[in-house]
């Protein structure tokens, strides 16, 4: 298995895949789903347009054997400019290792 990451080109790959990270999330997180039951990505609290407007956010696409399997949404943490944060972090689950 050949794991590999690159920057994210594309918001909407992305997008896509937060729509999963909302709904596994959503066991710990109790979040609920909206009147059409979906798990809908709202910008306004997901943020995550700024990953690719701001110089200091990093969006990546995890693949996994040339597959899109999941994303890393990094940023400088703003306490200390030399230090990153993992925001989020997202992996389908058929593509974890085990």
């Amino acid at each position: 298995m050949e794991v590999t990451l690159k920057p994210a080109e594309f918001h909407e790959y992305v997008l896509n895949l937060l729509q999963h990270y909302i709904y596994y999330m959503s066991e710990f997180m109790a979040w609920p789903s909206y009147e059409n039951a979906a798990f809908n990505v709202d910008d306004s609290v997901t943020g995550l347009s700024g990953h690719w407007k701001k110089a200091d956010h990093f969006p990546y696409c995890i693949f996994v054997d040339n597959e899109m399997a999941g994303f890393s949404l990094v940023r400088v943490y703003p306490a200390e400019s030399g230090t990153f944060d993992i925001g989020q972090f997202f992996v389908l689950r058929k593509c974890e290792l085990k």
